[in-house]
């Protein structure tokens, strides 16, 4: 035993392990522009050894094609840490959106910020409902985007911090989804150009 390590022992320190990276080239092409989300990924995740990232999309292959999907899921040393996804849907009133979000949030504190036609937040969850296809083109009437971001797992930062962070993924997801869902409706993703 070296004498670092002998200190270390006799003082009660632990052992130092190796804190792993978040890598632009790793983050799920889902979440939109990478550099975006590795600053919120960086803020709001727990430090891990090693992160990985797992990122599906089913395309619509058509403008008559109502399935469109996309999911990342971001898991750590041992567990999930953050899932993500974007499901295309028809219309719902917003009201009821946001009951159906409601459910998943475990904190019940989610309020409202501005993006697409309604949008929620936690300090563990962030949700858009973005707009995608106008009434007429396909059947059911409009269709819309429903974006979700659950935080499993925290960091050592703020509730405001973390709401922030899951903020920023969910805009920054929505917009990703709503770009290659192609969708033709404008979409105000609110405080991220």
């Amino acid at each position: 035993m070296t004498a670092l390590a002998g200190g270390a022992y006799v003082l009660g320190i632990p052992p130092f392990t190796k804190v792993g990276t978040i890598e632009e080239s790793s983050v799920c092409a889902s979440l939109g522009p990478s550099a975006h989300a590795v600053e919120a990924l960086r803020s709001i995740l727990p430090e891990q050894g090693s992160y990985r990232f797992d990122d599906e999309t089913i395309p619509r292959r058509s403008k008559q094609d109502d399935a469109f999907a996309a999911y990342c899921f971001v898991d750590g040393d041992e567990s999930q840490l953050l899932s993500v996804r974007a499901l295309f849907q028809p219309d719902a009133p917003p009201d009821m959106w946001e009951e159906d979000v409601a459910l998943g949030d475990p904190s019940h504190s989610l309020t409202r910020f501005d993006a697409g036609i309604r949008a929620v937040a936690s300090h563990s969850m962030a949700a858009i409902f973005v707009p995608c296809e106008p009434r007429g083109v396909l059947p059911g009437g409009q269709h819309n985007l429903s974006v979700l971001v659950h935080l499993k797992q925290t960091g050592e930062t703020s509730t405001g911090q973390r709401r922030a962070g899951l903020i920023t993924l969910a805009r920054s997801a929505a917009a990703s989804a709503h770009e290659r869902a192609d969708c033709t409706m404008p979409f105000d993703v609110g405080g991220q150009k």
